[in-house]
């Protein structure tokens, strides 16, 4: 209670210490004022309550006010309202004598060898500057999954960190839909080629297509698991804007990553040899009804060639930088200006090389095995809900891992956002199970090296039988 009340003290204290300063700002620069009161208010929210402060950082990666509000332009609020977030956190357990845990998940150790394979991808060639420009950058991810799979400690704020999560995807599809009829979006972002697109993290068709299609499994199972009419009836109408939405984008990658949802959803319930027709079928509705590009899929089309030729290109960087890669976003830039991997994976071996690639990849494969086996494991102690939350974060996860083969997404903060829910749910799953897991199993590091080794081996033999 003391704790509660030195928090509410101090955050009471930053406001007022804001408001005056805000005050005396008004009588010279308004829009000074209006920024500080908005960044002020965040970061109080942030010391009062931890997890509110996650909620509102999840609100600025997805609706980012800063980018089009002129009183907020050049503000760092992610790293403002994060940081204060981070800091909170970490002052609330050590008062209550808990363990911060930064090396508690088997994902917690991976993240962190990614980080040190981002730093190291350029302290290999000496290269400092860019070694602490990509290090920051990156900070911000690290310090998202770090609130998200820590700060979600009960089924509670897991359902109120998803229905965010849903809500600010539709408010991102509702936008999208008045782009496509009126040119231009909420936030000033116009048509990419007749395309619907968004801001930053999600700022171009196909990402935001992945942003979209990862959201549908929360509204789908909550769909077909609810009873009450009214809530259906928001559910269908959720699931409508989003799909509709996803249609404008015209991502071809989105569409074949809800293909790929729908085959495996159809085969985890009837089956394989029923799942794998049905899951065709869906394939070729999707082609038959899907966007426009959808028709043109073919290996020698502009787009399809273009995207080959960068994974060729890849490689190339890849055998010049075998062990650490060519540097953390560097690929793109000034030294390696081409076209980048438009490939996730082939992108993340280029700049990280075999060093970070691994980690990268065991992020993923973890994420999703756990995911897989909270969804089906049944437990009389655990109640059946949890098991639901791994089924959507499951299928979810697999709505980000289709698509990212056509995008270079590979520092993409959603997909911290759902290792960090794969994190969360796991622990909460594991908490209030009677029985003993092991979430990492020694047969793990095996399947992830042969994914590593795998996907290495079928995109470069793709790359020599397309004849680039």
């Amino acid at each position: 209670m003391d704790e509660r009340r030195a928090g509410i003290i101090a955050s009471l204290a930053v406001l007022g210490i804001a408001a005056l300063v805000a005050t005396l700002l008004l009588l010279r620069s308004y829009e000074a004022a209006i920024a500080l009161y908005i960044i002020g208010f965040a970061v109080a929210l942030s010391l009062i309550e931890p997890f509110a402060g996650l909620i509102i950082y999840l609100a600025y990666v997805y609706i980012r006010p800063h980018e089009f509000i002129p009183a907020l332009h050049g503000a760092r609020l992610m790293l403002i309202v994060g940081g204060a977030t981070f800091a909170s956190m970490v002052v609330r357990r050590a008062l209550r004598r808990q363990r911060l845990g930064l090396f508690e998940s088997p994902q917690d150790r991976f993240m962190w060898w990614f980080f040190a394979a981002i730093l190291v991808s350029h302290l290999s060639q000496l290269d400092f500057e860019n070694a602490f420009r990509s290090g920051y950058e990156f900070l911000s991810r690290l310090i998202f999954y770090f609130l998200v799979s820590k700060l979600i400690s009960s089924e509670k704020k897991l359902r109120v960190f998803t229905g965010v999560f849903v809500v600010l995807t539709i408010v991102l599809a509702v936008q999208g839909i008045v782009q496509n009829y009126t040119g231009i979006g909420i936030g000033g972002q116009t048509l990419k080629d007749e395309r619907i697109q968004s801001l930053a993290e999600f700022g171009n068709p196909n990402a935001l297509a992945m942003a979209l299609l990862v959201a549908l499994p929360f509204l789908f199972f909550d769909l077909i698991n609810s009873r009450r009419m009214a809530t259906r009836v928001c559910l269908i109408a959720g699931l409508s804007v989003i799909l509709f939405a996803l249609y404008l984008t015209n991502s071809r990658g989105a569409m074949v990553g809800l293909g790929g949802m729908a085959t495996v959803l159809f085969i985890r319930n009837v089956g394989w040899p029923k799942g794998v027709a049905l899951g065709a079928a869906v394939f070729a509705l999707i082609v038959l009804l899907g966007p426009s590009r959808m028709t043109t899929i073919s290996p020698t089309e502009p787009s399809a060639y273009g995207r080959i030729q960068a994974w060729k290109t890849g490689f190339e960087l890849l055998k010049s930088h075998p062990f650490f890669g060519v540097g953390a976003q560097a690929w793109g830039g000034a030294k390696y200006a081409s076209a980048v991997a438009h490939n996730s994976f082939v992108h993340c071996a280029a700049e990280l090389g075999l060093f970070g690639l691994p980690a990268w990849v065991m992020l993923i494969f973890v994420s999703v095995k756990n995911m897989n086996f909270v969804s089906r494991r049944v437990s009389v102690t655990v109640p059946k809900t949890v098991n639901l939350f791994g089924e959507k974060v499951f299928f979810a996860c697999l709505g980000w891992v289709v698509p990212m083969l056509f995008i270079s997404k590979t520092y993409s903060a959603l997909l911290y956002i759902l290792i960090g829910l794969a994190v969360a749910t796991t622990k909460i799953f594991v908490e209030k199970s009677e029985e003993e897991y092991v979430v990492l199993e020694k047969r793990d590091w095996l399947y992830g090296a042969l994914i590593t080794i795998a996907g290495l081996v079928v995109f470069k033999l793709f790359v020599i039988i397309i004849g680039v």
